[in-house]
């Protein structure tokens, strides 16, 4: 086998060297961010969650984040409930870069008892990562006098 000429081996050696050092600088996998938020209906008996993970990319080409997840409606049924309909409600989920929402996704949730899984991911045009993701229960209808699409405290994910 014949050797290769000295300037390309020496040429070789270096390129090599940069190429461990940016292997080894390589951010690790980020874990996955588990989340979990509720909600209590109107009639104080219907009880809506939703729990999940959110998972930001480890090579960020368009910057994403993969949630999945579970949502569930149920009923409480040892305490007395009003006689009243909650109002429909959705999970949603807002993607931030630099403060600003860049991508955003809902869920709706059953005021029937119900459970289902969610897998979707959020994308971001920006050429910015995506920094942080927001979740809350909010409700889908909006009250007179009252915020638009209400929505409970929102569970803020950072990778």
């Amino acid at each position: 086998m014949k050797r290769l000429p000295g300037p390309l081996r020496g040429a070789l050696a270096p390129a090599a060297a940069v190429l461990f050092v940016l292997a080894a600088a390589a951010p690790a996998a980020a874990a996955p961010v588990p989340f979990t938020v509720d909600d209590l209906g109107e009639n104080y008996c219907t009880y809506y969650e939703a729990t999940g993970a959110a998972e930001w990319a480890d090579i960020v080409i368009q910057p994403t984040v993969a949630i999945a997840g579970k949502a569930s409606t149920t009923f409480i049924d040892d305490r007395p409930c009003l006689d009243v309909e909650p109002f429909p409600r959705h999970v949603q989920f807002t993607a931030y870069s630099q403060e600003r929402p860049v991508a955003e996704h809902r869920e709706a949730l059953s005021n029937a008892e119900s459970a289902f899984g969610f897998d979707f991911t959020l994308s971001s045009d920006e050429t910015q990562a995506i920094e942080y993701v927001t979740v809350a229960i909010c409700r889908t209808e909006s009250i007179i006098g009252q915020p638009e699409f209400a929505c409970t405290e929102p569970v803020v994910l950072k990778p």
